[in-house]
């Protein structure tokens, strides 16, 4: 078997190339706290609610057209604001424990 060997090639990024194609969720930076849009088919809640959980943006969904197919029902999201950062709380100290004893 011949292979042909090439140098200086680069590596594409992980995932799907999207080569002059606008990304699927780059809208999501737009958004500001109460702005809401349309999904439609129930997949589509748990892929935004990773996209928007990627760029720190929290979300509540509702369902507002039932039509009894998951495809078919159509789903608003809203944006809520930023996920809170979990404060740290600090142990106390053990010497300060063992001190009280």
């Amino acid at each position: 078997m011949k292979v042909k060997i090439e140098k200086g090639i680069p590596i594409p990024p992980r995932g799907r190339s999207r080569v002059n194609k606008v990304r699927k969720y780059d809208f999501l930076d737009d958004l500001e706290i109460g702005d809401s849009f349309i999904v439609v088919g129930a997949n589509e809640v748990p892929r935004t609610f990773q996209a928007m959980k990627a760029r720190n943006m929290r979300m509540t969904q509702r369902i507002i057209e039932d039509h009894g197919d998951r495809k078919k029902n159509k789903w608003r999201i809203w944006y809520t604001g930023p996920f809170k950062k979990a404060e740290s709380v600090a142990p106390p100290a053990t010497a300060s424990l063992h001190a009280q004893r």
